[in-house]
C-alpha cells in the first residue's frame, strides 16, 4: 500500500504525471488516481489513502449498492479525462448494452448469488 507518482506519455509526446494510491481489498490490489501532480499534492494523496484504509476497516465503500446508471457518469468521465482513451465513446456504447440487461438492479459484490 502506498502513494506513487505515475507518468504517462500522451500521443503528442507531452508527459502528464498523476498521483495514485494503492491498497488491497480481499487480496486484490486496487489502484486509484487522486489527481494530477501540481493540482494535488502528495500529502493530499496520502490523506486519501488513509481515508480509503479507514473505510475498509469500517466496511464502508464509495459505491455500495448502486445501479449501473448511477456509476455511468463517473466511469465515462474517468475514461475520457484520466485515462484519456480515444475509445471512450465505444465503451459508452458497451455500457448502454449492459444497462439494458441490468436496468434498475443494484450492483453488489455477490450479484450472482441474487439472480
Amino acid at each position: 500500500m502506498g502513494v506513487q507518482k505515475r507518468e504517462y506519455i500522451k500521443k503528442d509526446g507531452t508527459k502528464s504525471s498523476y498521483w495514485y494510491i494503492r491498497y488491497s481489498v480481499n487480496g486484490k490490489d486496487i489502484w486509484r488516481s487522486v489527481g494530477k501532480v501540481g493540482e494535488v499534492t502528495k500529502t493530499v494523496a496520502q490523506r486519501r489513502l488513509e481515508e480509503e484504509k479507514r473505510k475498509l476497516r469500517m466496511g464502508i465503500y464509495d459505491y455500495e449498492d448502486v445501479t449501473l446508471e448511477e456509476l455511468e457518469e463517473d466511469y465515462l468521465k474517468y475514461l475520457a479525462e484520466v485515462k484519456e482513451l480515444r475509445s471512450w465513446s465505444g465503451r459508452a456504447q458497451h455500457l448502454n448494452t449492459l444497462k439494458s440487461i441490468f436496468k434498475g438492479k443494484k450492483l453488489t459484490k455477490n450479484y450472482s448469488e441474487r439472480c
